[in-house]
Formats: structure tokens, C-alpha cells, sequence
């Protein structure tokens, strides 16, 4: 991460993310789906349970309002 003063406010910084951070969180996140995400415990028809209900949660919070489903 570093900072960096914003183009035209010069009360304020923004942060960037470097390509190490960028590295570290592709690193963190493959990480995570292999050795966390990879076996949760359910059989098939719970995951697609989950699934769906977790599509329904998102549909009536609005995230896919641009025709995704």
C-alpha cells in the first residue's frame, strides 16, 4: 500500500495498492479457497441449498440488478 495525495484535493490522501499488496491478496485468497472453502462439511444438495439461498439474499439486496442472476 502506499499513499498518495489526491489530483485535486489537497486535503486529502488516497491509498493505492501496490503490486505486492495486489500478490499478497491473490496469494491469501488461493490460499484460502484450497485449504478453508475446499470442504465445508456439506454434502452436494446442502451446497446447492446454500446456494441458492445465498442468490436469493443477494437478488433482493439489489447486487444484481444489472440482468445477473
Amino acid at each position: 500500500m502506499r499513499r498518495v495525495p489526491h489530483p485535486t484535493d489537497g486535503r486529502t490522501t488516497l491509498v493505492e495498492i501496490t503490486d505486492l499488496g495486489r500478490s499478497t491478496v491473490e496469494d491469501a485468497t488461493a490460499t484460502l479457497n484450497q485449504e478453508v472453502f475446499s470442504q465445508v462439511g456439506m454434502d452436494d444438495d446442502e451446497m446447492a441449498s446454500m446456494v441458492k439461498a445465498i442468490q436469493s439474499l443477494r437478488r433482493n439486496s439489489g447486487d444484481f440488478s444489472d440482468g445477473q442472476s
